[in-house]
């Protein structure tokens, strides 16, 4: 199988890329340094959907494994038990640098963790998922197609949108909502923002300082697009043919990781290899991480949920 080819937009520089340490999930969970071979932090037997997050200090690498939530440490060396229940942990693990806190769904559940161990359930529901600003003591809820705003400082709960696609995303300051189906929209209370026509917008991520979106398009285009629609930018695409995400069945899209500062991105392109009749098609991966401040691009072999740690210090972790 011949490797996956990536091209860039003509501003940036392909060439190794002198990133943060990035961790990632495949056929297990990997931490890998600039320059250096990726490290294998705990081998996964049961597959799990649930993103990575890093700890505070950069110690540590939060995992949710089946109905466990795991710190793994960064050399490889340590693994703490966090949070065990009979609930699946789905979809959602966030850490927040300024409090150390994490937040997570245990099945029916959204449970945030406080660094001293206390645990308390802010939201019981029937299938659900969400976004976070866990600065801001807000999530965002899609359920049976609404998107619901629950405020847990405040202990409020209201309807924002009664008729809203499942791919979204909540800024940092948790006042504006980005949402792909067909086109990458934005909205802020009360009007919508067309940004992007693409017509397989997916996995929309909001840049640390909420002023610019990125987004995947069709899994195999990286994207790029401001607040006020300005500097719609292609950063990076899979060159050669492609096969539609309707041919192979699937999306293997994952939201896009930014750095808190907002100097790197990391995302994963797919490419489908081939499609026989009534089979899923046979897919590559590759992982992109952009340097906006030295316009430099690099590529590896492609997993799946990157978190990307920056140094926060002085704030709590757990242990």
């Amino acid at each position: 199988m011949a490797p996956i080819s990536i091209a860039f937009d003509f501003r940036l520089l392909a060439g190794p890329v002198e990133h943060p340490p990035i961790a990632y999930a495949n056929d297990g969970v990997w931490t890998r340094n600039a320059g250096q071979e990726s490290r294998q932090l705990y081998i996964v037997w049961q597959s799990s959907n649930c993103p990575l997050a890093w700890s505070p200090d950069g110690e540590w690498v939060y995992y949710g494994n089946v109905n466990q939530v795991l710190a793994l440490q960064h050399n490889g060396d340590g693994k703490i038990k966090l949070w065990e229940g009979r609930e699946r942990i789905m979809w959602l693990l966030q850490s927040c640098a300024r409090t150390g806190r994490l937040l997570f769904r245990a099945g029916g559940r959204l449970v945030l963790c406080e660094p001293e161990g206390l645990e308390r359930t802010l939201f019981k529901g029937e299938f659900f998922t969400l976004d976070a600003s866990l600065s801001a003591n807000r999530a965002i809820f899609w359920m049976k197609e609404k998107l619901i705003l629950l405020d847990w400082s405040e202990g409020s709960e209201r309807t924002l949108i009664s008729d809203c696609p499942v791919d979204f995303a909540i800024s940092p300051d948790g006042q504006r909502i980005a949402f792909a189906e067909g086109c990458l929209r934005l909205f802020s209370e009360p009007e919508f923002t067309l940004l992007s026509s693409a017509s397989e917008a997916a996995t929309p991520s909001f840049s640390p300082d909420g002023q610019s979106v990125a987004f995947l398009n069709g899994d195999y285009e990286l994207w790029r697009v401001n607040l006020d629609g300005t500097d719609l930018t292609r950063l990076a695409w899979v060159t050669g043919p492609l096969v539609t995400v309707g041919e192979r069945k699937s999306s293997y899209a994952c939201k896009p990781a930014w750095s808190s500062d907002g100097r790197f991105l990391v995302a994963q392109l797919t490419h489908a290899t081939d499609c026989p009749s009534k089979k899923e098609a046979k897919i590559e991966h590759a992982s992109v991480i952009i340097d906006f401040q030295e316009s430099r691009a690099e590529v590896w072999p492609g997993y799946h949920n990157h978190a990307i740690f920056q140094p926060a210090s002085g704030y709590g972790s757990f242990r």
